[in-house]
């Protein structure tokens, strides 16, 4: 199940999703301002896939997807693979409009205020430190300030009460993660992702540039040395093969833009050295 990258969307359908996979149970913890508590629960009992199950993150993995990644974690249901931690955005915000206060024809716009905190099953909250990964792999953006905990007025950490949830057998995640260290430690690919992300992120914070036409030219020089270097990694391909759904395939016949689309896909599926290694790791899970 991957959810890098995903900003996150509808608590319903996190439940949605959950019972996809597992039987009927609470999945998040929703506070508000005065104290209350709602316990939002997955009502299904008919699970769709009951074997092995693997959840891809990465620090852009926020809100809801944070929620579901937190949940199937808590139950033990699924692994978490990716960054060491997600985003970390565990508030709900909504929107007042100023108009509704004034009289007036003018646009006042509104504001945006935090009214609710999520708490996963656990108790804890997915607010600042996000969900941290059972199996770490460190991406393109371990290197960068993303995520609410380099955010210097956002809400802190806190812990609820434990809802009552049923814990299903553990993974034997010591195992897997020193088996997934063991193959990255002698992985090229990764090794070479991990020298891009820290020369683009010290590229960033650069705050100063040699106006001596000779030192610029060696170091535009020395920049497109490293460029070149790291576009080996388009050449990477997983040797995954990927297949739409039936309505999809049919679809493409008759829809350029999306056949396109499609194909973009299927291209990025295939470069993707973290959805190999996730795929290994999944085959190891009994």
């Amino acid at each position: 199940l991957d959810l890098r990258s995903n900003g996150g969307g509808s608590l319903t359908e996190v439940g949605d999703i959950m019972g996809l996979f597992m039987n009927a149970g609470p999945y998040v913890q929703v506070k508000d301002s005065r104290g209350k508590i709602q316990v939002l629960s997955n009502k299904s009992n008919d699970p769709i896939w009951t074997g092995p199950l693997v959840v891809m993150q990465n620090e852009l993995s926020a809100s809801a997807s944070e929620i579901l990644a937190g949940a199937f974690q808590d139950y033990g249901r699924a692994a978490v693979i990716g960054s060491p931690s997600s985003f970390g955005k565990g508030t709900v915000q909504t929107f007042v409009e100023l108009n509704r206060f004034l009289n007036t024809n003018d646009d006042f716009g509104a504001l945006k205020l935090t009214i609710q905190k999520f708490y996963r099953v656990s108790g804890e909250s997915t607010q600042r430190k996000g969900v941290e990964a059972d199996l770490k792999m460190k991406d393109f953006f371990s290197y960068a300030e993303v995520g609410e905990r380099f955010d210097q007025f956002a809400l802190p950490w806190d812990k609820i009460e434990t809802t009552s949830y049923k814990k299903l057998t553990g993974l034997n995640i010591p195992q897997l993660q020193a088996e997934l260290d063991k193959q990255l430690a002698d992985n090229k690919n990764y090794k070479m992702l991990q020298e891009s992300a820290e020369w683009k992120e010290a590229l960033d914070k650069e705050e100063t540039i040699t106006l001596n036409q000779t030192k610029f030219n060696e170091l535009m020089k020395k920049r497109k040395a490293q460029i070149d270097k790291f576009k080996g990694l388009d050449k990477f391909n997983n040797g995954l093969k990927f297949t739409l759904h039936t309505d999809e395939a049919e679809r493409i016949k008759k829809d350029e833009a999306f056949a396109k689309k499609t194909e973009n896909w299927r291209k990025n599926l295939e470069r993707d050295f973290y959805l190999e290694e996730t795929v290994d790791v999944l085959s190891k899970i009994k």
